[in-house]
């Protein structure tokens, strides 16, 4: 899909960022994050279809730029949830002075924010040491606190270390993958998307990160709601390596980490390879017609 920034049905949330703002907050983060859309559609290239097909391929185009469109525009809210949650008087208070006091008082609005925003599944801060110290998750319709034994150490998590590296002010988005808690991967599946900066008192030293889960199946299930299968129309979302993230037949999604080898490479060697080495949009023509672009969130926000 396409456009440079991010859309959901929360778009009521305080507003998004000029674009001056999301370059700077954006900038870590747009390696790690690459999707390729495909529209596929199966039919007869004969003389008699041509005008058919240029039809056909302009109202799935226009489908892609939609897609595109939400996608990135919801990753600017989450950036922008993240940051005013990070720069709030009660965390600057928790990471200059800890203290029962604050810990509560982070816990308290914590709960507030997840109960508000529906759209996040947890709300954590993990020490320097990669300790989680607060850490809130969305059950129902309630927002839990966990202590003690609850809590858990993340410092070999991929987020807590790229995000620990980060310079001040800087933030990390996560691929889209499964959530994990407890070493396992959490069933039924939780598709999860995770946006974090570091944190950093005020003798500017990093005390830690804090870190967003957000609940990417809402963004997996309008994408299909806005994309519904026919006969001759297949929509596909990959990772930058090929694998299905959302696909007709589930069986075929999550191979990377569910140890499947179901990739789009297998499948259709020659279009991923033109794919992979196109630019941000094209055309393939083989057992079909296929449409893809790619989103590559530092190019768009950056332009």
């Amino acid at each position: 899909m396409k456009t440079p920034q991010q859309s959901s049905t929360f778009d009521k949330f305080l507003g998004v960022h000029s674009n001056s703002q999301i370059a700077r907050i954006f900038f870590p983060l747009f390696l790690v994050l690459l999707f390729v859309l495909l529209t596929v559609f199966t039919f007869f290239l004969k003389t008699d279809h041509d005008k058919y097909l240029a039809v056909r391929m302009k109202e799935e185009t226009k489908s892609l730029d939609l897609m595109r469109f939400s996608m990135l525009r919801d990753l600017e809210i989450l950036a922008s949830d993240l940051r005013i949650v990070a720069g709030s008087e009660y965390v600057k208070a928790f990471i200059n002075n800890y203290s029962p006091e604050n810990l509560q008082e982070v816990g308290y609005r914590f709960s507030t924010f997840l109960t508000d925003r529906k759209i996040y599944d947890q709300l954590r801060i993990i020490n320097i040491q990669g300790f989680e110290e607060i850490r809130v998750d969305r059950k129902g319709d309630d927002a839990i606190i966990s202590s003690g034994t609850a809590l858990q150490d993340k410092k070999d998590r991929y987020y807590f270390k790229e995000t620990i590296a980060l310079p001040q002010g800087q933030i990390y988005l996560s691929p889209l993958d499964l959530n994990i808690e407890y070493g396992e991967i959490e069933h039924p599946l939780k598709p999860m998307l995770r946006i974090a900066t570091p944190l950093f008192n005020t003798q500017n030293n990093c005390t830690g990160i804090i870190i967003l889960n957000y609940k990417a199946e809402r963004m997996l299930d309008w994408y299909t709601l806005a994309h519904p299968a026919d006969s001759s129309t297949r929509f596909f979302l990959l990772n930058k390596d090929g694998y299905w993230l959302k696909a007709n037949d589930p069986n075929i999604e999550w191979g990377f980490m569910l140890g499947k080898k179901n990739n789009f490479s297998n499948f259709h060697p020659e279009v991923w390879n033109t794919i992979k080495t196109s630019g941000s949009q094209g055309t393939v023509k083989n057992d079909g017609v296929y449409l893809f672009q790619k989103i590559i969130p530092r190019n768009e926000i950056l332009a």
